[in-house]
């Protein structure tokens, strides 16, 4: 029996021992009193009523039911990514909000035409992909619904399986909006509301200087009504000055016992050169100011940021994935925009084809990593690898240490 390669070790000094075990997902605290029974360096010298409970949390086991849970979760990773197509899709830059910390060119004109979507329509059906992961971003990709749909429809005619979601402000989001999408294949939302009222219409207002949380709260409710199946992410975007209590509140009324909403609470990054980094936050700082409170408030399915439950927060991170940019060409990420590096669809999916394979024997490296089951060697393309995720992995270390003492 060994100690799991996958455990993530938290002391807490006074409080005894966290133990958050990324092949299982398992999160577990040893008291004072046990961690002492607890000798990390030799199995056979900690207690037996420790190893047992350890072990049936699989925090130990042997090294071959290990590196066979490892295969079979890696396996079904794989298989889906190697088998589909990620695609982010970007009509325009163009949107109906006026948020101070968008990193967006709002003032470009570029948006995608007819021609653009049946080009790469057509090197979907030639290159026979048969799944595609279809994600709708923007500016705001509800201004052109239409266009969207459209496209979608077309891409069901070529007998594709779709799947696939879209972050947008919510401000159009209405019913029949909703269920169209969802007719589609788009079955996962991502919304974000900054706090309550007062907070959220200080930095997410109409162009035209108009408030928009009464309207995007009234969709959700009417949304939440409908009883299809969906996931519907409420994303929150916190610095120094965000007041989320009374959001909270209206969150627990309308959504709590609805499991297919979470929340998402993030802090505000220097997105932009513009941005006032006065009132910016760490993440570590946004663990504090709200875990006590969530749990206070016993309100669930709270994300402070994604890095518990997986650490691929990006679709653009995959061998076959890619962006269709509003300008008709294909990047790799929907932040840099001005170093995307941009090629033609023809070429790109030329290059897609001969990429679709089993990448395992190039992460090797990657496997030695405690977070390896909850990335499997995928991460964003434009960071530092190795300085990430000692990021990734002091996240989820102060997570720990707020959320379950």
């Amino acid at each position: 029996m060994i100690y799991s390669k996958y455990n993530i070790y938290v002391n807490t000094k006074s409080n005894g021992l966290l133990i958050y075990n990324t092949l299982y997902g398992r999160i577990i605290k040893l008291t004072e009193e046990y961690s002492k029974k607890l000798d990390l360096n030799h199995i056979v010298n900690s207690s037996k009523e420790v190893i047992d409970f350890l072990s049936s949390n699989k925090m130990i086991t042997s090294e071959e039911d290990e590196n066979e849970r490892l295969k079979l979760i890696e396996s079904k990773f794989l298989n889906k990514i190697n088998s589909t197509l990620f695609l982010t899709l970007i009509p325009s830059f163009k949107c109906n909000f006026n948020c101070p910390y968008c990193y967006e060119n709002r003032a470009s004109k570029d948006m995608l035409y007819d021609y653009d979507y049946d080009n790469i329509l057509n090197e979907i059906s030639s290159s026979n992909i048969k799944n595609v992961n279809i994600q709708l971003f923007g500016g705001e990709p509800l201004l052109f619904l239409d266009d969207i749909l459209s496209f979608l429809d077309k891409l069901k005619e070529k007998d594709v399986s779709i799947s696939g979601g879209i972050t947008t402000n919510g401000y159009l989001l209405n019913e029949e909006t909703f269920i169209k999408l969802l007719a589609c294949g788009i079955n996962s939302f991502q919304i974000t509301i900054d706090g309550n009222k007062e907070s959220h219409n200080k930095t997410r207002k109409l162009i035209n200087g108009g408030e928009t949380y009464s309207t995007i709260l009234n969709n959700l409710i009417n949304i939440s009504h409908k009883t299809n199946k969906c996931s519907i992410t409420i994303r929150c975007n916190i610095d120094s000055t965000t007041c989320i209590h009374n959001f909270l509140k209206d969150y627990e009324n309308n959504f709590k016992n609805d499991n297919r909403f979470s929340l998402l609470l993030y802090p505000v990054s220097k997105w932009t050169e513009s941005l006032n980094c006065e009132n910016l936050i760490s993440k570590k700082d946004l663990f504090k100011k709200y875990t006590k409170f969530l749990k206070s408030e016993q309100i669930k399915d709270v994300y402070l940021t994604t890095y518990i439950d997986g650490l691929l927060c990006c679709d653009l991170q995959f061998t076959t994935s890619l962006a269709l940019l509003p300008n008709g060409k294909i990047g790799f990420c929907t932040i840099d925009f001005n170093k995307n590096e941009q090629i033609s669809i023809k070429d790109c999916f030329s290059n897609l084809i001969n990429n679709i394979q089993n990448e395992a024997s190039q992460k090797n490296e990657c496997k030695k990593c405690v977070l390896y089951p909850k990335c499997f060697g995928y991460g964003c393309k434009k960071r530092d690898k190795l300085n990430h995720c000692d990021d990734l992995l002091n996240n989820i270390k102060s997570f720990l240490l707020e959320y379950f003492l």
